[in-house]
């Protein structure tokens, strides 16, 4: 969990970590064998924020670019650069995508993900004024729950919880939602 005021740069820390997450993965191949997976089960990583076009457009689209001026990433593990909407590793089966729910994930390998605005995020996935603190902690509740239980599910080996996840937001209230948890 990550908290501070607006502008202390907590979704910058997030993507670095995040792609030092990829940076980790990428150097086993087959990626997928230190989980006990198929060698070809997509492993995916994944940018939450209160909507589609946030996730989009701000925390994914900064983790792109910052990907994509590291050097290791255009040289030795190159993402395929034919695809924007969604990042792919074809070479490990890795993957990186925009989300606002646990629907945009159902059915995926989530070893890892970053939840932003965590303390904005309201019942129907975004924020408004006249939400109440308790539909906020709820959808940020829900999604946060779902997504880490997806994890487990796949990336706990030998009782060892291989999952990486991040919650980023500045606090909204006391009894914000990233004060819980």
């Amino acid at each position: 969990v990550i908290t501070g005021s607006i502008g202390t740069g907590k979704s910058t820390v997030a993507t670095y970590l995040l792609a030092y997450m990829l940076y980790e993965l990428s150097c086993y191949y087959p990626p997928q064998a230190l989980y006990n997976l198929m060698t070809n089960s997509k492993i995916l990583l994944a940018y939450f924020n209160i909507n589609k076009e946030l996730a989009s457009q701000v925390g994914f689209a900064q983790f792109r670019d910052l990907i994509d001026t590291i050097p290791y990433f255009q040289s030795v593990f190159k993402r395929n650069e034919k695809k924007n909407s969604m990042l792919e590793w074809p070479q490990s089966q890795l993957y990186m995508k925009s989300a606002s729910s646990s629907n945009d994930v159902i059915g995926m390998n989530l070893i890892s993900f970053f939840v932003d605005e965590a303390n904005f995020f309201k019942g129907d996935g975004a924020a408004s004024s006249g939400t109440s603190i308790n539909d906020v902690q709820s959808k940020a509740r829900q999604l946060y729950n779902s997504v880490r239980t997806r994890g487990k599910s796949r990336f706990v080996v030998n009782n060892v919880d291989y999952t990486f996840n991040i919650v980023v937001s500045s606090s909204m209230y006391a009894s914000s939602f990233t004060e819980e948890i």
